[in-house]
């Protein structure tokens, strides 16, 4: 399953599969942009899976990279493909401003 970049609201997040993984800088502390939230929520975003706030990218990026929340996820399909799509998902953490700019509200892109 490969990620889908959704530009629907103020933020572009990742379709992926049943789940989405919304990743944004930390909306309480805007006066620190170095800090990030992350969530992975059903499509329905009833169910948060992962729920980090007020991380640093490095420290995100470390932990995708340790496969600290595989570790803590009891679904297989959801593991496999944060497994799969981990470079693109840490190329966009990298990446973040500039990637936020190209997708536009309202725009679906792969």
């Amino acid at each position: 399953m490969s990620l889908e970049i959704i530009a629907d609201n103020a933020f572009p997040y990742f379709k992926m599969g049943e789940f989405y993984l919304k990743i944004l800088y930390d909306l309480d502390k805007s006066y620190d942009n170095s800090l990030l939230d992350f969530a992975i929520t059903t499509n329905d975003s009833k169910i948060c899976v992962i729920n980090e706030r007020d991380i640093s990218r490095y420290e995100l990026i470390n932990k995708l990279n340790s496969s600290k929340y595989i570790s803590n996820i009891t679904n297989a399909d959801l593991i496999r493909d944060l497994e799969t799509n981990a470079n693109e998902l840490i190329g966009y953490i990298k990446d973040y401003e500039s990637i936020q700019q190209q997708y536009t509200v309202g725009k679906k892109n792969d």
